[in-house]
């Protein structure tokens, strides 16, 4: 087996994995929709989804170098957003659990 067979099974199995993270964390956006946790929940939804097109685009047009920079790019700054958010609902939930009369 070459390195660009394994190249192309493992994003077989990223795209895999990443269907089934992607129908999982839909499910959870449906539980999860109106608690302080739901924003996160839909951006690692939104984030799954871009690795997910990202490795689409990688398996389909490894010779389009650019598209599959930019397409690693914008999945990277999804990973950014989430993080971003996941830092200020830490936050928003401890000052809330440090102030509990204040609401």
């Amino acid at each position: 087996m070459g390195w660009g067979t394994l190249y192309e099974l493992t994003l077989v199995l990223s795209l895999v994995a990443g269907a089934i993270a992607l129908v999982l964390s839909l499910l959870a956006v449906e539980i999860l929709r109106r608690s302080p946790f739901g924003l996160v929940v839909v951006t690692l939804t939104v984030v799954i989804g871009l690795f997910n097109l990202y490795h689409l685009v990688a398996l389909l047009g490894p010779d389009l170098d650019l598209v599959v920079a930019i397409a690693k790019s914008v999945t990277l700054t999804g990973v950014l957003v989430f993080v971003a958010l996941t830092v200020q609902m830490d936050r928003q939930v401890r000052s809330d659990t440090d102030h509990p009369g204040d609401r």
